[in-house]
């Protein structure tokens, strides 16, 4: 799904699987390796607040840039392959001809930003927020991509003496708590 550029920077997170001169097609470390890592990264990224996509598509303005545009995120590998497929047809012709850096960040910030308004139509900032927790939401509880998060709460339960600070979701079928700590 395509969503507002926004910049980011080279992370050891990430794993390059596609190159295309201005483009780059990534895979969070995440998704990969042991389950004890997983959980590691998990548990970091619940604290931070930030639950990445496993899959992300970001724009460099040369092949040594330090800072990246992300312009693209999937949960699954079919649906980032279909991002990068209707990119390599319909942006990267463009983009490769364009000789300036700013010229060719501007083409390609301007029809990103385009689509990503197109698909979703709400409140950037909102839609952002949004996004991000059902994508927690799914990854975390491992529902399908069918089941819609209606809301969600910053909370904690308590058990015995202890108060286990978390997240309250609440989809069209699921009542779901996740704690840092268990």
């Amino acid at each position: 799904m395509f969503v507002l550029p926004a910049p980011a920077e080279p992370s050891a997170f990430w794993n390059d699987t596609k190159q295309a001169d201005y483009f780059v097609l990534q895979q969070s470390v995440s998704t990969g390796g042991s389950a004890f890592f997983k959980n590691v990264l998990a548990t970091i990224q619940n604290v931070l607040e930030t639950k990445p996509a496993p899959y992300r598509v970001v724009y460099r303005d040369s092949p040594a840039a330090d800072s990246y545009i992300v312009l693209a995120v999937g949960e699954t590998k079919e649906e980032i392959d279909a991002d990068w497929k209707w990119l390599s047809e319909n942006i990267m012709p463009v983009v490769i001809e364009l000789d300036e850096v700013p010229e060719r960040t501007s083409f390609v910030v301007t029809k990103i930003r385009f689509l990503a308004t197109e698909e979703g139509g709400q409140d950037a900032t909102a839609d952002r927020k949004m996004r991000a927790a059902t994508t927690t939401f799914r990854q975390t509880f491992d529902v399908g991509r069918t089941e819609n998060l209606v809301t969600y709460y910053s909370c904690a339960l308590q058990s015995g003496f202890m108060l286990h600070q978390g997240w309250l979701y609440l989809s069209e079928h699921y009542f779901c708590f996740y704690s840092y700590m268990f």
